[in-house]
Order: C-alpha cells, then sequence, then structure tokens
C-alpha cells in the first residue's frame, strides 16, 4: 500500500520570495495524480522538455529514420570526367564530421572522377536559414551548446580551442585550422571573467582575465558551418587533384535525380538517446526542424507546429496546454503545463519504444536489478539518473534539467520489478541562488514527495519517523 502525504510537500527550504517549488506525481496503476501546489501551473522544465522532442520525433519520423546526405548529379560520367554539376544535398545529418568531406573526395576518385565539368553545388534547401530558436539569448551564441543550426552540420557545430599562460598572457588557439581565435587575455591570480566575441569568418577574440595555470580546452560553437564544410572540401578536392568549376552555396533545392552516393546517420532511436543521456542540444533542434521538412518546410516554426498539434492528439490537452519554442528547452519561451507533462509520462507507460538504460548507482540490497548498457526497460524513454542522498537510485530515472533560474526533473519512480509505478515532474522556477543550491533543494523536495509515496523504501531516517508504517 503506498500513500501520499501532502504536507510533506512544504517546504521550509526556500529562502527567495519568488523561488517556486512545484511538482506533480501520477500513480501509473491508479491514474490518481497529485499536484503540489494545488492549481493550473504553466511552467519552464529546461531540458526534461526535451522528453517532448524525442517523443514526437520516434513517433512522426519513426525509430529507425535516418538522416540521408546525398551526392548528386545531372550528368553522366566519362573518362574521368562528370559531364555536369556535382550537388551535395544537405539534410541535417548531425553525424557528419571532417573526415566525411575528406571521405566525400575520397569516394569520388574511387568513381574515377578527376575533373568536373560543372560545379559543385552546396545545397541547404533542407531547413530555413534562421540559425537560433525564439528565446534564445544572444550571450550563448559563442557557446557550443548553443551552436548555429542549418542544414549543414559538421562536427555538431563546434570545435575545440585550447588555452595556456604564457608569462602574464594567455595564449588561445583552435585545434582546427579554420577557425581562427586571437587572444587579448591575461592571467590573473584570483578573477576569472572571459570574454569571447565573434569578429565574422569563424574568427573570434579572446579577452578580459583568469587564473589558468595548465593547459585548459573547451567547445565553442563554429558560428557560419557551411563557410568550415565550404573550406575543407576545397582543400581536400585540390588535395586529390579533383578539379570544378566552382563551389556554390545553394537555396534552391538540387535539379539532380541520379545519386552516386549517400552518408546515412545513425537511426533516430540512436540519436534520441544521446539527446537524453547526454542532454544534446544541436540534436534536439534537428530533430524539430527534421519534423517541419517532413510536411513543409524545414523550420522551427513548421516543426512545432505539427509536435503541438501531435502532442495535443496524443494526451488530450488543450492547445495553450503545451506552449514550445523549441526543442531542446534552452529557450526562456518555453511554458507547459505540469498535467500535460504528468500525461506525456503515462503515455509512454504505453507505447513500444525501448531504450538502455544509464546508472550509476550501487545496488539496493532489498532491490537488486541488473543495469547496464544493455538492459532493456520496456516503455523507458528518460535513461538519466538522478542521485538523492539515500534513497535507491536504481529505483529512481529522471530527465534533469537546468537553465538560469530553472531546475527540473522529470521521470519514474519504478518497483523491484524494474516496472515505474510512479511518474513524477518536478520544478524549481525563479530561482536566481547557486545552480547547486538549486539542485539541492530540488533534490530534498523530491525526497519529502518519495518518501511519502513509498515510506517502505525511504531510507531517511527524520522522515520516516513521520511515516505511517507499511
Amino acid at each position: 500500500m503506498y500513500r501520499i502525504f501532502i504536507p510533506l510537500l512544504i517546504f521550509s527550504f526556500y529562502k527567495e520570495s519568488l523561488a517556486t517549488f512545484y511538482a506533480q506525481v501520477m500513480d501509473l496503476r491508479s491514474g490518481e495524480i497529485t499536484t503540489y501546489p494545488r492549481g493550473t501551473h504553466h511552467l519552464m522544465f529546461a531540458s526534461s522538455q526535451k522528453i517532448f522532442t524525442v517523443f514526437s520525433g520516434l513517433s512522426i519520423l519513426g525509430s529507425d529514420f535516418q538522416f540521408d546526405t546525398k551526392i548528386l548529379t545531372d550528368g553522366t560520367t566519362k573518362g574521368g570526367k562528370l559531364l555536369g554539376n556535382l550537388y551535395i544535398k544537405f539534410d541535417g545529418n548531425p553525424d557528419l564530421r571532417e573526415s566525411t568531406m575528406l571521405y566525400i573526395s575520397q569516394k569520388l576518385k574511387g568513381l574515377d572522377i578527376n575533373e568536373i565539368q560543372g560545379n559543385i553545388i552546396l545545397d541547404i534547401s533542407e531547413f530555413d536559414n534562421k540559425p537560433y530558436p525564439h528565446g534564445w539569448t544572444i550571450e550563448n551564441q559563442n557557446m557550443c551548446y548553443a551552436a548555429p543550426f542549418s542544414a549543414v552540420i559538421i562536427n555538431k557545430n563546434c570545435s575545440a580551442i585550447s588555452i595556456k599562460r604564457k608569462g602574464e598572457e594567455l595564449i588561445a588557439s583552435s585545434l582546427n585550422d579554420f577557425i581562427k581565435i586571437n587572444s587579448k587575455a591575461k592571467y590573473h591570480l584570483e578573477d576569472c571573467d572571459l570574454d569571447l566575441e565573434y569578429k565574422g569568418g569563424n574568427k573570434y577574440l579572446l579577452t578580459g582575465s583568469c587564473n589558468i595555470k595548465n593547459k585548459t580546452e573547451f567547445k565553442i560553437a563554429v558560428r557560419e558551418p557551411i563557410l568550415l564544410v565550404r573550406q575543407l572540401l576545397e582543400k581536400n578536392f585540390q588535395k586529390l587533384g579533383i578539379r570544378y568549376r566552382k563551389l556554390i552555396v545553394s537555396n534552391s533545392p538540387a535539379k539532380a535525380e541520379h545519386c552516386l552516393f549517400s552518408i546515412k546517420s545513425r537511426p533516430l532511436w540512436a540519436i534520441a538517446k544521446e539527446v537524453l543521456t547526454r542532454s544534446d542540444n544541436l540534436l534536439s533542434e534537428v530533430i524539430v526542424k527534421k519534423i517541419g521538412a517532413v510536411y513543409d518546410e524545414g523550420s522551427w516554426k513548421n516543426g512545432l507546429r505539427v509536435m503541438n498539434s501531435f502532442l495535443q492528439r496524443q494526451i488530450h490537452t488543450l492547445e495553450n496546454d503545451i506552449n514550445i519554442a523549441d526543442g531542446s528547452g534552452l529557450s526562456r519561451k518555453n511554458l507547459i503545463n505540469i498535467n500535460s507533462f504528468s500525461l506525456l509520462l503515462s503515455k509512454l507507460a504505453l507505447t513500444n519504444y525501448r531504450f538502455s538504460l544509464y546508472s550509476t548507482a550501487p545496488m539496493n540490497q532489498n532491490c537488486r536489478i541488473e543495469l547496464d548498457d544493455k538492459f532493456i526497460l520496456k516503455d523507458f524513454m528518460v535513461p538519466r539518473a538522478f542521485k538523492f542522498n539515500q534513497l535507491p537510485p536504481e529505483r529512481i530515472l529522471v530527465k534533469t534539467g537546468f537553465i538560469d533560474g530553472v531546475n527540473a526533473v522529470a521521470g519514474y519512480i519504478m518497483d523491484c520489478n524494474s516496472v515505474p509505478i510512479y511518474s513524477i515532474v518536478a520544478v524549481v522556477n525563479n530561482s536566481y541562488s547557486e545552480a547547486k543550491t538549486n539542485r539541492n533543494n530540488l533534490a530534498e523536495g523530491l525526497e519529502k514527495i518519495i518518501c511519502g509515496l513509498d515510506s517502505k523504501n525511504c531510507f531517511l531516517q527524520d522522515y520516516g519517523k513521520v511515516l505511517p508504517s507499511l
């Protein structure tokens, strides 16, 4: 028997007047819902929102869907020459790397193509040219987690840079020959306030100061991925001696039917798993734009319109209950009814999607479950573990979410047979404490909820004393 103890949801640890804790728990067996505080709440859930994107993408596109970058021509080959144009049709394939650009030129050489008598045309018409969704902040745009989106994605549109100290100066360098970074930053014993400014043409300026003693590496966004792809292709074609007229970027669909070869991505289920386990923003947004491209133009407007319509039909919510501005949860314009989130999780418990689970937790002595990369829990799509102080982590698997002022988790509490018995959605909004404090507050609130749900498996002494014995 399980009991829900609402009095335990009065949280005294919030000192900020605007910081608010919201939670909703659904008993997946009876359908009973408990909401704290009572009422209808439209909230930001940050990256926990990616569950909506993954569910929509797998349902609309199919779990085995693959992006497919096609190399096309409107001509024929004869005597080592391609008599016509060569088209590279980019479709948002998120698995393309720098090595892919070399592979394309090597593959053409292997087809005995040494000269292209027409042009090389980069077809980027699959998606619109809007690089960022509504509600993203400008200061994020040089960071890898906020890399720009287009039909062209190379190295996830990120590049690694390194910073090392040389006397009082901080020297910055890029690990990519076509990404240039100039540093005017200085070493400072105590302070660390660096600023990265984009100067155009994939060139950046680093200013400010920081206490960097050893070599430090991190990733930045490649602001012009189309330019990078163009430079890589030109380099590789020259290296292999393949001649051509011009290299052109086109927003018009390729007028060619003959496919020389193509480069496929991983299946969507594998991409979706990475979205959830690594909280990958770029992959989330690519799914949204691809949904739009299937029905019309590959844009956030079209993709989100299709997603919202699909979700409303699936979980029977009102039009204004799900207001999604992007696929990743980074936008400040996202507002979702907490009840809609619970309904989505209950819907997932009835689907046939399967995901490998991720767990860093030791096994609970009273409830041993074998969890590894090959373990499959039917219908479970949230493979990120959230750690609580003394609760058995293998029983609690949720997708976390964080942006400034927002901490969230959404997922399931499971029984010892690895069957989800409760869905849980919890979020702190409008809290501007340090991230660690927010996470601790959220975890403390969730511990109280979980102990109220299932005191038999609650290992917190203080809370256990006020709970009835079952």
